[in-house]
């Protein structure tokens, strides 16, 4: 899979945005995104106050929530995917903050098509 490759990615302050593939060889910050989809890899994903995304990510470290809600995250098809290990600060305890979708809506890696 090729895209574009970043050191660091900062998504801030966006509203209704489709992000397409790209890759982070470090962190990947979300910060008051709302109403959006973001398609990435990197080493880890951190959102704070963001709310009703849906994520198809790789990621190595996993996953940040901080004062987030309706999260949606699918996996991105690779051998070494961490995207279920989630940290929710807001509750971290019982999260409803987020919600893992399944192998059915799993998106490919190799040609970004959903498969249903």
């Amino acid at each position: 899979m090729s895209g574009l490759v970043f050191s660091e990615v900062l998504i801030v302050d966006s509203k209704e945005l489709t992000v397409s593939y790209f890759e982070s060889e470090q962190s990947v910050y979300i910060n008051r995104v709302f109403n959006s989809t973001i398609i990435c890899k990197g080493k880890q994903i951190r959102l704070l106050d963001s709310h009703n995304l849906c994520l198809y990510v790789d990621v190595s470290c996993g996953i940040t929530l901080e004062r987030s809600s309706n999260i949606k995250i699918c996996a991105l098809k690779s051998s070494e995917n961490n995207y279920m290990k989630i940290n929710d600060f807001s509750n971290p305890f019982k999260s409803t903050n987020y919600k893992i979708i399944t192998n059915d809506d799993t998106l490919s890696l190799n040609n970004l098509s959903l498969s249903r």
